[in-house]
Parts: C-alpha cells; sequence; structure tokens
C-alpha cells in the first residue's frame, strides 16, 4: 500500500511521518503509552518507526521510503493500515520524557545469584 492521503483530516504519509520526531518520543495511542522512536538515515531518505508498548505487548513498525514518486511506506510484518492508524492517531504525553529503565535479564539475575 502507498497511500497519498488518508482519510478524515487530509494528511500525507510524509506529513504523519514528519510529526513523530528523531529519537525516542513518550506517547499515548487507544489510551496505552509507548515508546515511539524514529530513526532516519540516508540523508533522510529512509526512516524506521517502532512503537512498542509500554506494559504491554503491542509494537508497530515500519520503514518509509522517500522517493520520486514520494513517501513509500513498508510495514513490518503487520497491516499498512495499523501502523496509519498510529502514525494519525498518536499524542504526545509529556516533553521531555526519558524512556523507563530496562529491567535486567533474568539469565543475568540468575549469573550474578550465583557467582555470589
Amino acid at each position: 500500500m502507498t497511500p497519498t492521503s488518508l482519510p478524515g483530516p487530509r494528511r500525507s504519509l510524509a506529513e504523519l511521518v514528519e510529526r513523530v520526531q528523531e529519537g525516542w518520543t513518550l506517547v499515548s495511542y487507544d489510551d496505552r503509552s509507548y515508546g515511539l522512536s524514529r530513526t532516519t538515515r540516508a540523508s533522510g531518505r529512509s526512516m524506521s518507526l517502532l512503537a512498542r508498548e509500554l506494559g504491554g505487548p503491542d509494537l508497530v513498525s515500519a520503514n518509509v521510503y522517500t522517493t520520486s514518486k514520494g513517501a513509500q511506506l513498508r510495514a513490518c510484518e503487520m497491516p499498512d493500515r495499523k501502523v496509519l492508524d498510529f502514525l494519525a492517531g498518536w499524542q504526545p504525553q509529556r516533553e521531555g520524557a526519558a524512556p523507563p529503565p530496562v529491567a535486567p535479564d533474568a539469565d543475568e539475575d540468575a549469573s550474578s545469584t550465583a557467582a555470589s
């Protein structure tokens, strides 16, 4: 799927992607919290988007390529519609929020306890 605009308020894929700041952002979507990250490569011609639900199982992942035909969406193992709905619907939670701490791996805990 290569939409140039979406139903409802007319926003192109490029406009939806531009809403996402480079790096990590705390956002909400569908009454859930997500860590949303954007990584831009190739002088802006390639962008990776990844949203992980905090404390839950949901994941949204896609690559967006800027070509002579405009922005091209390549969702990662999910329907394009899921990615587009997320990009159109997320809202920032608060400015300057840091990502949550990462819990240690269970195997690391077991090996450090065994070493004591």
